[in-house]
């Protein structure tokens, strides 16, 4: 299998997306059902690990492209109130 193919390819409904139930039930309270073209291509690859650089215009959903990845991964490390700042990198700048 080639690791740099992403493994959710043609997914293109929040609920087939591998998110926890916590989120799933958020996207659905806000009422996201299906992902915009930039969340088809960047949530996966996040999820993976994997670097991403993406750009869309306004209103075309990059904030939740960014942050269901980012809350995702803090969710599965059981990060919380109590755990101070998270030691391991999730995100870097550069």
């Amino acid at each position: 299998m080639d690791e740099c193919k992403p493994l959710l390819v043609g997914v293109r409904k929040f609920r087939d997306m591998p998110l926890s139930e916590c989120t799933q039930r958020g996207l659905a309270d806000a009422r996201f059902k299906e992902l915009t073209a930039i969340q088809r291509g960047t949530i996966p690859h996040a999820l993976a690990g994997r670097d991403i650089l993406g750009a869309a215009k306004t209103g075309s959903g990059k904030t939740l492209a960014f942050i269901v990845p980012m809350l995702e991964i803090l969710f599965r490390a059981k990060w919380g109130r109590q755990a101070g700042a998270y030691t391991r990198p999730f995100y870097s700048s550069t």
